[in-house]
């Protein structure tokens, strides 16, 4: 808690600067030199050093820490060496060109970078999670290194490939001490455990030179993948995982290559940990990252002209030119058209998403559901025949953010089948809104025949609509269920849900629904979204008003400015004949929000969000009242907005408005004397 404080009071202004970053300073130094103290304190100390050391005063206090960090990494302690290289990571991050000046030396030689000679014995520390946080600042430092190109690095990149190489090419061969065993012999554990830890940092090593490196990587990624792909049967759980999340990157560098020479058995090895449970005392449960390496190597291996992924199988067909005479050699043509080894095998991948997104329990199926939505986004067109399937499964696995993120990827990606997802959703959401289904309802038009004053309606459109009559509202209140639960996980779901539904009106945007999309949701957004606005929580309150004001009115019908302009004004009177009524309604119960919520965030997000496209029903004389009162509100930011929106309405109905606004300007200006 005093470390999370500390943080948040450095950006705060000081009428002493130089004496609040001296005492700052010391306290998180202290903190770093603690023992016995876990890596959530450590990384918390280093991330507020860290904002500390993007002040342009903190220079000095910079490289102090620099300098301390190098020291620690010489010691044999794994506390000093994790504190250290949490430190020097956040330092590099944060402040990069004093980082760069403290660490590299020039000379006639080419120079040299005092980090790089002092974190390679950190990278083979015992402790793993000391060798993880030295690759993350070993990233940092690279990434530095790479963009100050003043003179090359070539030197210090032959280093580090060649000691990265050292940890890969060493065998189990080592006794206690260093001394080699005889043939036949066994290595002891220190020896054992020394050479998986060399593997497991020359692995974290790879990962950073293939996402900083460059090209530096292209003449050694035979070499390279070779080493990799060695270690995807080895014993320990630990570097299975490293090699996991290492295939995507390597097919990504050089995707040709990886495709012609790695990328069968990479997918062999992919798919057999995401199928395999682990055992009961492995700790290291690989599936996780094998689905999101799956997803990832599929869209590293994408056509360039987005028609699928590359096909790698090379098939060898003879040519006719053999009769040409005894010295003519035979053409040989490569085929590049067969399914490839991908292709070959996408029912099975498929089917392994499906049944782990059946198998992960509830808000724990991130990894499949990125996996599938990769698929999808490299696969194209190609992945048609699997997404009614894959979307039952994902649904299954409930509403949450990464379902909402994989949603919009694939219909972005298929605007074919983006209907049918919004449908599925629409239904997802009445459910956590509503408790019941929008299929529940039997379905009925607004007018016979499914027309809406000349807009025709889809059947799936027609199959979503809730009646809207006054025995119909009686009978569906009964079967409606509002969540007044103030417990966190029910609020968090809610604010997901009515922000989700919110993000409909962007099918009004794109013209996909247009009117009829709307129309279709007044009736919810009334009966059910609406009665939001009354949640105990206030995060719900301002979900709610903003998925109102979002749902209302969609964008590019603005109905003041067609009122104004005399275009269209049929299509508004007939807006305004079937729908007017639901929409006095919201915006009546929106504007009691915005005078009477007891947050000040609310309100003002209520105020915000009436832009102009309400103008024509918010300058109506029964409408002023309420923004007349939200000039007296007590916070300033109300009052302003509310200005703002009274200036604006004034253009359309100025005689009841600007006596209003000439009296708040007098009482302004008294007020100031």
């Amino acid at each position: 808690a005093g470390v999370a404080a500390l943080d948040a009071l450095i950006g705060i202004a000081s009428s002493d600067e130089e004496k609040k970053a001296i005492k700052f300073a010391n306290n998180l130094s202290n903190g770093l030199k603690a023992n016995d103290v876990d890596f959530e304190f450590l990384a918390a100390v280093s991330r507020a050093l860290g904002r500390m050391a993007m002040g342009a005063a903190n220079v000095d206090y910079v490289e102090f820490e620099v300098t301390r960090a190098l020291e620690w990494l010489r010691t044999e302690r794994s506390d000093r060496r994790l504190a250290a290289t949490l430190t020097l990571k956040e330092l590099a991050r944060n402040a990069p060109t004093a980082f760069y000046a403290k660490t590299n030396q020039v000379s006639g030689h080419g120079g040299s970078n005092e980090f790089l000679d002092h974190i390679w014995p950190v990278l083979h520390d015992p402790q793993p999670i000391v060798r993880v946080c030295a690759a993350d600042a070993l990233a940092e430092c690279l990434k530095i290194l790479v963009e100050r190109k003043q003179r090359s690095n070539t030197a210090l990149l032959c280093q580090m490939h060649s000691s990265m190489m050292e940890g890969f090419q060493k065998r189990h061969s080592k006794a206690r001490g260093g001394g080699v065993i005889g043939v036949g012999a066994q290595p002891s554990p220190v020896g054992i455990a020394e050479i998986e830890a060399g593997q497991h940092s020359s692995l974290l090593v790879v990962g950073d030179m293939l996402d900083h490196c460059g090209s530096f990587m292209l003449p050694r990624f035979d070499e390279v993948s070779c080493a990799v792909l060695e270690l995807k049967s080895h014993p320990k759980a630990l570097i299975r995982l490293e090699v996991v999340r290492i295939i995507p990157r390597l097919a990504c560098r050089s995707p040709k290559s990886f495709g012609r020479r790695y990328l069968k058995e990479s997918l062999a090895f992919l798919i057999d940990s995401a199928s395999n449970t682990p055992p009961p005392r492995v700790g290291v449960d690989l599936r996780p990252a094998s689905f999101y390496a799956i997803g990832q190597l599929a869209i590293a291996m994408s056509d360039s002209n987005g028609d699928g992924v590359m096909r790698s199988t090379i098939q060898i067909v003879r040519g006719t030119e053999k009769e040409k005479g005894p010295t003519q050699p035979c053409k040989i043509i490569y085929d590049t058209k067969g399914e490839g080894d991908i292709y070959s095998r996408l029912d099975e991948i498929f089917t392994l998403v499906r049944s782990g997104l059946q198998k992960a329990r509830q808000g724990s199926s991130s990894c499949e559901l990125n996996c599938g939505a990769d698929l999808v986004e490299a696969l194209g067109a190609h992945a048609e025949t699997y997404i009614p399937d894959l979307l039952d499964n994902m649904f299954q696995s409930g509403l949450s953010e990464d379902l909402i993120s994989c949603l919009r990827s694939i219909s972005s990606r298929l605007p074919d089948v983006k209907a049918m997802i919004e449908y599925r959703l629409l239904q997802e959401l009445s459910i956590c809104l509503a408790g019941t289904s929008f299929a529940q309802s039997e379905p009925r038009p607004l007018h016979p025949n499914g027309v809406l004053k000349g807009h025709m309606l889809t059947s799936s459109i027609r199959s979503m609509y809730i009646r809207n009559t006054a025995d119909d509202r009686e009978e569906k209140s009964s079967t409606t269920s509002i969540n007044m639960s103030t417990n966190q996980a029910d609020v968090m779901k809610l604010v997901l849900s009515l922000r989700t539904l919110g993000s409909f009106e962007n099918s009004s945007r794109d013209g996909m629904g247009g009117y009829s999309l709307f129309a279709t949701l007044l009736p919810f957004v009334r009966d059910v979204v609406a009665q939001y606005l009354a949640h105990p929580s206030s995060d719900v309150r301002r979900e709610a008003a903003l998925t109102c004001c979002l749902l209302l009115l969609p964008y590019g019908h603005e109905i003041g400015q067609s009122c104004r302009d005399g275009i269209s004004r049929a299509k508004v009177s007939s807006f305004s004949s079937c729908s007017g009524k639901l929409l006095s309604e919201v915006l009546s119960k929106l504007l009691r929000v915005a005078v009477s919520d007891p947050s000040a965030l609310v309100r003002h997000c209520v105020v915000r969000a009436l832009d102009d496209r309400y103008d024509h029903y918010l300058c109506q004389a029964h409408n002023l009242p309420p923004l007349f009162l939200l000039l007296q509100d007590e916070a300033l930011t109300v009052r302003a907005s509310a200005l703002h929106l009274l200036g604006r309405l004034a253009r359309l109905n100025p005689a009841p408005i600007l006596p209003a606004l000439r009296r708040t300007l007098i009482e302004l200006v008294l007020e100031l004397r």
